[in-house]
């Protein structure tokens, strides 16, 4: 069963015209799980590009073997962003399952970034919140063990972070 139509021009293919639109590739970068693209879309003279992340090996209703490719994906995400008045937006088949874990890992990585982690931080609660917006965020048990996953190896990386930022600090 398709899943979604290919809505993305190729690599050195011709343009993909949708409506007054017209979408070039400029560049490929392929990764280990996901496909990095370059897009020019074009309306009338005016032209945008826009970073294409697509995640190629996520089976549906499952999850990926390892955490560490969605980390990398949504770091990458956030590199080619250059700051917060430009947006992401995240898709999959249903606009559900998938959807809510990147979400869920993205705001949980933007929390820790900008040192705002609320003192009550709860998965379980940001999952209730998300679903107030989006009812089926994060279908299955294994989506959400998934997301425990990433936060938690999130929270590490950031105490470690801290810590050599401490321990830095006292050397000198």
């Amino acid at each position: 069963q398709k899943k979604c139509e290919r809505y993305w021009a190729e690599v050195d293919g011709s343009p993909l015209h949708c409506g007054p639109f017209s979408i070039t590739c400029e560049a490929e970068e392929k990764r280990n799980e996901y496909v990095i693209r370059t897009l020019k879309v074009t309306l009338n003279e005016a032209a945008r590009t826009i970073f294409h992340f697509h995640y190629k090996n996520w089976p549906d209703h499952h999850v990926p073997s390892s955490i560490e490719p969605i980390l990398e994906l949504v770091r990458d995400i956030r590199c080619h962003q250059p700051d917060d008045r430009v947006p992401v937006c995240i898709h999959c088949s249903a606009g559900c399952g998938r959807t809510g874990v990147i979400c869920a890992i993205d705001y949980t990585q933007k929390l820790l970034k900008d040192g705002i982690v609320p003192v009550n931080f709860s998965v379980f609660n940001l999952i209730q919140e998300m679903r107030t917006q989006r009812p089926c965020i994060v279908q299955t048990k294994e989506q959400y063990e998934l997301v425990y996953d990433a936060v938690i190896e999130l929270f590490r990386r950031q105490i470690r972070a801290l810590d050599a930022q401490k321990d830095s600090a006292a050397s000198q």
